[in-house]
């Protein structure tokens, strides 16, 4: 059973989203906005929410795939709108910026929707988590007018991951970081890379990892990081040497295993 003072919280966050009648939610299709999208629709009309999320290459195709399955099964109007963020020069050169760049491109997107439709704001899933790392592309919100509900109400990502187990959605998904991430600072997004390191993920968890992140450090060094429990694995011949193969086509001269494990 859920704690009473959880409970109050979700209440508060119902009525910050009910206070402002109308809202496009910025839907990923992560815990927190899957949570902010389900509130809305419990207190306001289904002609009041539109989920809109970012169609973009940074997001992995099965995230986006996610965004319209899950938007569906809460019975959200939902649609995706191109961003456009990888033909922002300033984007592409990945100064220590991008992640402001890139996060106020979007936000920016949903406000230009939020207004072509009629709707009185845009809602994220920023929690209290979020907002304690003081994130440098958070400043976006305040700039930008973006409502935080979660955050509004208090709600840690702990808290968040309770209610909705006790709501049925999904809370047990892989890590995700946006692909634009696997480029170190300085080293400019090659998209047509991005998406090939990405593939190579999704060969390295076919073969058993629960998880793994390849990092393009400096012009030639791929760094691959999974859990420690999942070291032994990668290191095994049949694993290592097709892995190295593949980033070696890739360009990389030298493959290298993260031995902390983190990501």
């Amino acid at each position: 059973m859920l704690d009473g003072t959880i409970l109050a919280k979700y209440e508060h966050l119902k009525a910050t989203i009910l206070r402002l009648e109308s809202v496009v939610v910025a839907f990923s299709s992560g815990i927190d906005s899957t949570l902010v999208l389900k509130a809305a629709l419990e207190v306001l009309p289904r002609e009041k929410v539109l989920a809109v999320t970012a169609n973009s290459p940074i997001f992995p195709r099965d995230e986006l795939e996610a965004a319209a399955v899950i938007a569906k099964g809460l019975g959200a109007r939902h649609i995706f709108v191109e961003s456009g963020e990888t033909r922002l020069p300033k984007f592409a050169e990945n100064t220590t910026e991008r992640c402001y760049i890139c996060k106020r491109n979007f936000y920016s997107m949903f406000g230009a929707v939020a207004a072509e439709r009629g709707f009185n704001a845009v809602v994220d899933g920023t929690n209290l988590d979020d907002k304690m790392d003081d994130r440098p592309w958070l400043r976006i919100l305040d700039e930008l007018g973006i409502v935080s509900p979660l955050f509004e109400a208090r709600l840690t990502k702990q808290e968040i991951i309770e209610l909705s187990d006790s709501f049925g959605l999904e809370t047990k998904k892989p890590l995700y970081l946006c692909l634009a991430s696997r480029f170190s600072t300085g080293i400019p997004i090659d998209v047509d890379k991005m998406e090939r390191l990405y593939e190579v993920e999704l060969w390295l968890l076919r073969q058993g990892v629960s998880d793994t992140f390849i990092h393009h450090h400096h012009e030639n060094i791929a760094r691959v990081i999974v859990y420690p429990e999942d070291l032994a694995r990668v290191a095994e011949p049949v694993v290592r040497d097709e892995l190295v193969a593949r980033l070696q086509s890739l360009g990389f001269k030298y493959v290298t295993l993260d031995l902390e494990g983190k990501f």
